[in-house]
This record gives C-alpha cells, structure tokens and sequence, in this order.
C-alpha cells in the first residue's frame, strides 16, 4: 500500500463484496433453483430469470464469493486489510448484511429464487 496525504492508504476506498450462500434445507424441500452465477476471477455476479434464461443481469464487485467459498479466504482478502489498517491507527467499517425481503436484492444476496420469479422469500 501506497501512503497519501496524512500516511493514509491510497489504495484503500469503499469496497463491496458479495458473498452468496448455499441454499437451506427449507428452500431444498421448496424446491428453490438457483438462478445466480458467481465469477470470482472478474468479481461478477450474474443473476438470471429462470423464468426467461436469456434475461441475465449481470453486476461487478471489488470480491465476490460462491457458496463453496471457505471464510478463511474471506476474510484475508476482504478484512483482514481492513483490520490491519485499523490497527495502525486509520478508520475502518465492516458491514454485513443478508437481505430478508423478497425482491431482487434478496435473490441476487441469498442466491436463490422461486419459480414462478417471485424473489426469495415469501410469494407475492
């Protein structure tokens, strides 16, 4: 890391990671299908309507994680930069969320949707 003004970093900014999960036993017996594609080698996620599979929207991140991802790997890349930071005296925020509401956000967060395209959660 290069130091700016002050001794800050300068390559450290606002970063987004995403990390999507496997699917729960309740969504397994609902019979959920997967309609998400991680990319982890060009940080994209790729949320396509199982409804029209040609319909694929596709959003880039600083990281992304698939739910095969082990937190160990996540945290170094993701935090522990972040940690170090703090450490040395900087300012620094983690937040973590995991949507609940049924809308896109929530499929593209929880990496499962519904057939018909609900969302993730509950039906409309």
């Amino acid at each position: 890391m290069s130091a700016g003004a002050g001794g800050a970093s300068t390559d450290e900014t606002v970063k987004v990671a995403v990390r999507c999960r496997p699917p729960n036993s309740k969504e397994e017996r609902e019979g959920r299908k997967n309609c998400v594609d991680v990319n982890g080698a060009l940080g994209q996620v790729a949320i396509r309507n199982p409804a029209d599979p040609s319909d694929v929207k596709t959003f880039t991140f600083d990281n992304v994680y698939d739910p095969d991802s082990i937190q160990k790997s996540l945290y170094e890349e993701t935090a522990f930069p972040l940690v170090e930071n703090v450490l040395s005296g900087y300012n620094g925020t983690i937040f973590a969320c995991e949507c609940h509401d049924a809308d896109l956000a929530c499929a593209f967060i929880r990496g499962m949707c519904q057939m018909p395209l609900t969302g993730c959660g509950r039906q409309r």
